[in-house]
């Protein structure tokens, strides 16, 4: 979960949100969906990861009966 007030997430962290791998975040990244910040090692800021949630498309019905 997005913790409130976290300025920066590593991406093992923003991994670990999305339920995901670094392996998709960095494709996320490189495609320009995901912002994020080089200061050392590449870092995403809380605001940008919140906004970047919201805005991916929900589930239609149809698709949640099919995975379930």
């Amino acid at each position: 979960m997005v913790q409130p007030y976290k300025p920066l997430y590593t991406v093992l962290e923003v991994a670990d949100i999305l339920l995901s791998n670094t392996d998709v975040v960095y494709s996320e990244i490189r495609a320009g969906r995901l912002p994020a910040l080089k200061l050392g090692r590449m870092k995403i800021r809380g605001s940008d990861l919140e906004q970047y949630i919201e805005n991916l498309p929900a589930m239609k019905k149809e698709e949640a009966t099919e995975t379930a």
